[in-house]
């Protein structure tokens, strides 16, 4: 015998609670940005110059709630002002570029964008990272030596892989008081006008939007 369901029961099961908005916050290549929601905050630092056109950011969530929350790359959607969306790059093509024959240091290809400063924590204490596993602890804040060495006599630059992977944001799940993170970069930038790229970043049941203006190459 089948029991007939009402349909606001039918759509209490197959439809997810949608995401709270936090208030949108504005900020600069190279700061902290908080989004500061009443469950989770998320943290936001992108690199102060593009990588080969690409941005690079450095994400951070911190979960304040009961309940463990999932958290990576899956999480977080970039676009352009008009709404145009911007593809985060797949850690897998990160890795194998990493792997590929490097150039030059100081040459004019090279990158400084998969080694970058860690977050950096403010004097009210906002971003404690206690009990904290992530890989962007480990990343050297002077970031990729720059062009210091003669480059008619530079050698190849060695790319540790297995050092970039330990930095890159990987899919997790994210512990009652804990907090987790790492770098994320996108796909190369074309935008016009003000050069404005909008983070969204979905955790905890909040959607926190971050906007910030594109560094130059």
């Amino acid at each position: 015998m089948r029991i007939a369901l009402p349909l606001a029961a039918l759509l209490a099961i197959t439809v997810p609670a949608a995401a709270q908005d936090v208030a949108p916050v504005d900020g600069k290549p190279g700061t902290d940005i908080v989004s500061a929601g009443r469950i989770g905050d998320v943290h936001v630092v992108a690199e102060t110059t593009l990588a080969k056109g690409r941005l690079v950011l450095h994400v951070v969530a911190v979960n304040r709630s009961k309940a463990s929350a999932p958290f990576g790359p899956e999480n977080i959607a970039l676009a352009a002002a008009d709404g145009t969306a911007i593809a985060l790059l797949p850690r897998d093509r990160l890795l194998a570029e990493a792997g590929a024959a490097a150039p030059v240091v100081g040459s004019s290809t090279a990158s400084s964008g998969y080694a970058a400063p860690t977050l950096s924590t403010n004097g009210a204490g906002q971003l404690d990272t206690t009990g904290y596993t992530g890989g962007m602890g480990g990343v050297s804040a002077g970031g990729v030596p720059q062009d210091t060495l003669d480059r008619s006599r530079a050698a190849p630059a060695k790319v540790d892989v297995a050092k970039l992977d330990e930095v890159l944001l990987k899919q997790a799940e994210v512990k009652p008081g804990a907090v987790e993170g790492g770098q994320v970069v996108s796909d190369k930038l074309k935008l016009r006008g003000d050069r404005i790229v909008v983070i969204t970043v979905n955790f905890a049941g909040e959607r926190h939007i971050v906007r910030l203006p594109a560094p130059k190459n």
